[in-house]
């Protein structure tokens, strides 16, 4: 994680001009931070460039909320039919992972295309672990109608609008709608909110994740600030880190995976 040096307030300011004065962030105290919307607090703490945020995620400040309202990981409808068609989401991980053991065990002479080649498989391999749990948790879910009322019960997003269970279920064809557009919008590489979602809709305690998180923020300099840190410092990435992140990644979800089959 990188140690965030601003102030909420020096932060929220910046994220306020970031956005072309979208947010108004007089109404964005530290403390209603906190309460009223953790996982723009948790973006603070993680160290974001508000910029990076905005251009992730644009905001807009509107009735009191925060309300994210564009990802460019954001899947459409094409994408969450691909979700869904992939049951075997764990055979489709295995794949992909000895396909990146392939790509990072190739030589190459040229020494630029080798370092691209490089940082391509580490972020591949961090997709590869998105991919795992949003489809091992959306297609499980969905598997079973205890599972999507447990999902409504326990999702945040849900709680705040207080949805009633039993209106909802009358039809549960448009229960299980609801439940797909909310679960596709996750981002699965906030690990702190998917353990959280795993915890209380599956019953599934992840393994220990730091060093996960740390391979996912790495991932956000590759793709965001060209291979630098917030530091400057460019991020070299070869073989040997590969290796290391892909067994991480692999023990992380074939522990996920096993509990899931153990249900």
């Amino acid at each position: 994680m990188i140690e965030q040096e601003l102030t909420w307030d020096e932060w929220v300011e910046e994220l306020a001009m970031a956005s072309g004065g979208e947010i108004d962030y007089f109404y964005l105290s530290e403390d209603n931070a906190k309460i009223e919307h953790p996982e723009l607090y948790e973006y603070y703490q993680m160290g974001y460039d508000v910029n990076d945020l905005v251009s992730e995620r644009l905001m807009s400040y509107e009735g009191g909320d925060v309300i994210i309202w564009l990802d460019p990981d954001e899947p459409d409808d094409n994408q969450l039919d691909a979700i869904l068609s992939n049951t075997e989401f764990y055979q489709t991980f295995s794949e992909e992972i000895k396909s990146l053991r392939v790509l990072n065990n190739i030589v190459i002479t040229d020494d630029k295309t080798l370092k691209s080649l490089k940082r391509q498989i580490y972020i591949g391999t961090i997709t590869c672990l998105e991919t795992y749990l949003s489809d091992a948790f959306i297609n499980t879910v969905l598997s079973n109608g205890e599972y999507v009322k447990s999902f409504f019960s326990t999702f945040k997003d849900f709680k705040q609008q207080k949805i009633s269970l039993s209106d909802l279920f009358i039809n549960i064809n448009q229960a299980e709608e609801i439940a797909k557009e909310a679960m596709s919008k996750v981002l699965y590489h906030n690990l702190r909110q998917v353990k959280e979602m795993y915890k209380a809709t599956l019953n599934i305690s992840f393994p220990e994740f730091g060093e996960i998180m740390r391979y996912i923020n790495t991932r956000h300099d590759l793709v965001h600030r060209n291979g630098k840190t917030t530091d400057g410092n460019k991020i070299l990435i070869d073989y040997k880190i590969n290796h290391q992140v892909i067994s991480d990644i692999e023990n992380f979800v074939e522990k996920i995976d096993k509990m899931l089959h153990e249900k």
